[in-house]
């Protein structure tokens, strides 16, 4: 999300991987390396711990660390509030910190270093603040009893300033016992009762927008589909709440509170990765003629269904995938 806007990326709609991690077997959704992916916008400029946990943040540390994410099928907010994760990422901090090298590069202006040392100082007071947190409450409130709601006011009844961060550790204290970022998919559609608060469905929106953003995850929701064009039209209709025949149970659950407007920060993952599908390598189609079809088919729907403030983006990938398709055809 910070590097140049460039069509004819990799598969996570980014430019070729930067790679500082190490080679091991597949783990979660397979993946081989782990390693630092660059980045197309700048993001936000975090001043407070607190702004690390905010959505922007979390979305540019979910494209950044990738592959990282995926192996430990987590989601940033999961890292970064429950200390539990502590030990599995010993092996990848010097990765870590190659990415808030990178992101301070590329803020810091004429001064790269002193705002490398601010965002190390702000991922350190979060992991001191997870560690405080877990040594003062080794039990937090659980979602067993009562659900999501009945945990928000358990946290408001304990009252200081760690109200809001204690909410976010105990909802990644309940996804630890999933083994797949779709099984924890599962456990926070679960969550989603009728009668949730507005401050439970954005908390459980929150988590589920940072499994979403991984591509994997993604197109796992919609099933198998014929080719990649058909994967992102199915993405596209997900996003407004029409889940794909071959995405099961699943899609059709979360279809319902996307079709309602009740997972907003889950839309936009949504159409996130729909953006970098249109940016990537990826062919739509096999064949020169048959990808220009489904190009077609996808602006001609995305015209149609993606919200105003989508369309944009959307309408320069469409247009940066349209140019690749024109060099391949001049070059064959």
């Amino acid at each position: 999300m910070w590097a140049r806007h460039l069509p004819g990326t990799g598969d996570s709609g980014e430019t070729g991987a930067l790679r500082t991690g190490r080679s091991h077997g597949a783990v979660g959704l397979g993946v081989g390396i782990v390693d630092m992916s660059p980045i197309r916008d700048i993001g936000p400029r975090c001043e407070a711990a607190g702004d690390l946990l905010q959505r922007p943040a979390c979305r540019v540390i979910g494209t950044l660390l990738r592959s990282l994410l995926d192996e430990l099928c987590a989601s940033p907010l999961e890292l970064l509030t429950d200390d539990a994760w502590s030990p599995r990422l010993q092996p990848h901090e010097a990765l870590i910190a190659a990415a808030v090298r990178k992101v301070a590069s590329m803020q810091g202006g004429g001064a790269p270093d002193g705002r490398a040392a601010m965002l190390e100082r702000l991922v350190g007071d979060t992991r001191r603040r997870a560690r405080a947190v877990a040594t003062r409450m080794l039990c937090p409130p659980g979602l067993d009893a009562g659900g999501l709601d009945v945990l928000l006011a358990r946290v408001r009844a304990l009252g200081g300033a760690d109200g809001a961060f204690l909410a976010l550790r105990a909802v990644a204290r309940h996804l630890v016992g999933a083994e797949t970022a779709l099984a924890k998919i599962d456990m926070l559609l679960d969550l989603m009762v009728p009668a949730l608060s507005l401050a439970g469905r954005a908390l459980v929106d929150r988590y589920l927008a940072g499994l979403v953003d991984g591509s994997a995850t993604a197109e796992a929701l919609v099933g198998d589909q014929a080719d990649f064009g058909d994967t992102l039209l199915a993405l596209s209709r997900l996003a407004i709440g029409v889940p794909a025949d071959d995405g099961g149970d699943r899609a059709r659950r979360l279809a319902v509170p996307l079709s309602a407007g009740l997972l907003p920060d889950t839309g936009d993952a949504l159409w996130d990765r729909i953006t970098a599908g249109l940016l990537s390598h990826r062919p739509l189609a096999p064949g020169g003629q048959a990808a220009w079809s489904q190009l077609q088919c996808l602006d001609r729907a995305l015209q149609l269904t993606a919200p105003d403030n989508r369309r944009p983006r959307l309408a320069a990938a469409v247009a940066a995938r349209r140019l690749a398709l024109r060099r391949a055809a001049d070059r064959s």
